[in-house]
């Protein structure tokens, strides 16, 4: 199965579900709709999928798209790189050397199609650069082919998903606080795990500047845990939720705090009370906020660019091979 939502994807496919039970499902969809059995599904959205039944494992990858649009793009002969933004390297529309935007809308809508599907690791990259999306300039397209030289040496990596009866979810949330150089808003991160494979990830600026890391990590976990509770509907109606309470895992000890003690604390008496929905659910068992060092924080993938060593940890933590 798979659901796109707003700003956020969502991938959750059938972990490599028995023959038998795929045979059955497809006669009961037959009596209803006229139907022709192709066998199982190879190719979907111009992502492969490869399923090893034996050991319940599927992967999921777009290396075909990756290297048409490499192609398309005149970059399939560009120099593969594995650090994808260097961390020192601040992008501004004050640049003065205009581009053709059109071009570039184009470059970046095709990274997009790759970002929202199968690569969260681009993630970070293409919401800084599609800020700049009706007033490019040369430093915004340097930013943008050094994505595709970084995807065309990524190009093999897949998303893995086992086979895992008890399903463990697990949810990670961060922010970058007042992270836009313009407004210095705020951007909300989440990555959910499942079975320890990436199933969700997703981002959007926070509509309100705010005063300090803590607030800015109370809010996107309140995001985060509008989203996971989502999941857990969905995990639940096919018997996949496994515990009552999901960990959300925070790299803050001043939001988890906020999360505990609700309204009590007078420091947060200036945030908005819709927000204070994850107190209430913190209350009733639904979630468990957890402390988490940055250093283990996947979602701290998705709020800057790090340096070589720790971005590759982080992609590996996310269920690439």
């Amino acid at each position: 199965m798979w659901c796109s939502r707003s700003y956020h994807h969502t991938l959750y496919p059938c972990p490599c579900c028995p023959q038998e039970a795929s045979i059955v499902t497809k006669l009961e969809m037959s009596s209803y709709f006229k139907m022709k059995n192709l066998g199982p599904a190879k190719w979907i959205l111009q992502m492969k999928l490869n399923h090893n039944i034996l050991n319940g494992i599927t992967t999921l990858s777009q290396s075909q798209y990756i290297k048409e649009i490499l192609k398309c793009h005149r970059m399939a002969d560009s120099r593969p790189i594995k650090m994808l933004m260097d961390p020192n390297t601040t992008l501004s529309s004050l640049a003065v050397s205009k581009i053709n935007v059109t071009k570039y809308q184009q470059y970046v809508g095709s990274l997009m199609h790759a970002m929202v599907w199968t690569c969260p690791d681009i993630a970070h990259a293409v919401r800084m650069v599609l800020r700049y999306a009706a007033a490019s300039r040369q430093a915004h397209m340097t930013a943008v082919k050094r994505i595709f030289c970084y995807l065309r040496g990524t190009s093999d990596y897949k998303l893995i998903y086992r086979r895992d009866k008890a399903g463990e979810l697990v949810v990670y949330s961060d922010s970058d606080w007042a992270g836009d150089k313009t407004d210095r808003k705020s951007t909300s991160e989440f990555i959910a795990m499942l079975n320890g494979s990436l199933v969700v990830w997703g981002l959007k600026k926070q509509a309100s500047t705010l005063l300090s890391s803590t607030e800015a990590k109370f809010i996107a976990s309140t995001s985060a845990t509008q989203e996971l509770i989502w999941l857990r509907g969905l995990l639940s109606s096919i018997n996949h939720l496994s515990r009552t309470t999901t960990p959300l895992l925070i790299d803050n000890q001043g939001a988890i705090s906020l999360i505990k003690n609700s309204l009590s604390s007078k420091h947060s008496k200036h945030i908005e009370l819709c927000y204070y929905f994850i107190c209430e659910k913190f209350a009733n068992g639904t979630i468990t906020a957890k402390y988490i060092s940055t250093d283990e924080q996947l979602a701290d993938s998705l709020t800057k660019a790090l340096a070589g060593i720790k971005f590759k940890k982080f992609v590996k933590g996310l269920s690439f091979a």
